[in-house]
């Protein structure tokens, strides 16, 4: 199964294809991530990231990847990756593991299910589900609107594959039940119980596609405050997308000239730590912009950027601690950020080119030290 490199959530394993975009004789190189974030949408660590590669002689076969056991299947490294983040806490219950439509997997939702775990998945395939509707979609569809709230809309770029979203206040309708999935027909197996959550906004703007999603919940949903819980929930996905930007878009990791598969995981293992490192960081300076740089900052680095600030930004005043906030301004300052942080705040280019500066400043103001209490030579 190949996924886009954008696709992730709270804890979820995702799919990234490394190279496709640089170095071509490494197409066919896969990692999956798993993201933790914590409730209030702070990214707190990965959690695991597993990576394969696919021989050359399957690549494009999609049919009859499809038509193995899932034990011989790619999709098996969604399972995996859900029981190694299980082991890695050892405390049933405590993750929701958030996948997006590429992990809509019958038989993870089976297994997960028969093993406690708890699963949050956008549906991506109308499904066959016991009852008069017959169909996934259809049956939400025919359920009454049982409440509505607003979601503020971003904005989104233009795409080979979708129009242009401008940023808007949706009104988000919401429609839940419980459900019986069906298995698939050739597939066999046993009948999954879930509950399905859709929310639609009705009435977009002429020429915009509507919001929507489909989320399938193998825990209970017994209330409307719980229905909008999973919304809300779901909607930490968010930072996984947020972490493959900045591999793709910070590190360049598909533009890497490495050929080897040791030499990309070196590299990945290098990358994603700085990467969950700087997400941390611009999501704090949102969410706690005052809070002090060292919760995320090493001493050393927020000792340099508080020597660096009046040069960097002359207008910032520093009193008292360097903060979340004026640290990522910094940092994005040091990689040539020069726009006004009201109207366009700094992209992960800038962050990630200005963090790499600040950590050449780091190992020169640890030699200056060392060198400074080491004894004169004899």
């Amino acid at each position: 199964m190949r996924a886009r490199p954008d696709r992730g959530g709270t804890q979820s394993p995702v799919h990234e294809r490394v190279g496709q975009v640089g170095n071509p004789v490494c197409q066919g190189f896969f990692v999956q991530t798993a993201l933790v974030v914590q409730t209030d949408g702070a990214a707190f660590g990965v959690l695991g990231a597993c990576t394969w590669e696919r021989p050359a002689a399957q690549r494009g076969k999609a049919k009859s990847r499809k038509q193995r056991p899932f034990e011989q299947k790619e999709s098996v490294l969604w399972w995996r990756a859900l029981v190694e983040a299980e082991e890695r806490v050892g405390e049933p219950g405590r993750l929701l593991h958030i996948i997006d439509a590429e992990g809509d997997i019958f038989e993870l939702l089976s297994r997960a299910t028969g093993e406690g775990f708890q699963l949050l998945v956008r549906a991506g395939q109308d499904r066959r589900v016991e009852g008069e509707g017959g169909k996934l979609w259809a049956t939400l569809e025919g359920l009454p609107v049982v409440g509505s709230r607003p979601l503020h809309v971003s904005a989104q770029p233009a795409r080979a594959d979708r129009v242009a979203r401008t940023a808007r206040d949706a009104t988000l309708s919401l429609r839940y039940a419980p459900l019986t999935l069906l298995p698939p027909g050739r597939q066999g197996g046993q009948p999954v119980r879930v509950w399905g959550v859709l929310v639609r906004e009705e009435a977009p703007p002429q020429g915009q596609k509507a919001v929507e999603w489909l989320l399938l919940s193998n825990a209970p949903i017994e209330s409307e405050e719980a229905a909008w819980g999973a919304v809300t929930a779901y909607q930490k996905r968010w930072g996984i997308e947020e972490l493959h930007k900045a591999l793709k878009t910070g590190c360049r990791l598909e533009g890497r000239q490495h050929e080897a598969r040791e030499h990309l995981e070196n590299l990945l293992a290098l990358t994603l730590l700085t990467s969950v490192k700087l997400l941390r960081l611009r999501t704090l300076s949102r969410t706690l912009p005052d809070e002090p740089a060292d919760a995320v900052l090493a001493p050393a680095e927020v000792q340099v950027l508080q020597a660096m600030a009046p040069q960097l930004s002359p207008r910032m005043p520093l009193q008292g601690a360097l903060t979340l906030r004026q640290a990522l301004l910094l940092i994005a300052a040091l990689g040539g950020y020069m726009a006004n942080p009201q109207k366009r705040p700094p992209g992960w280019l800038v962050l990630w080119r200005g963090y790499e500066r600040l950590r050449d400043y780091v190992a020169g103001f640890s030699l200056a030290q060392f060198l400074s209490a080491a004894p004169p030579p004899a």
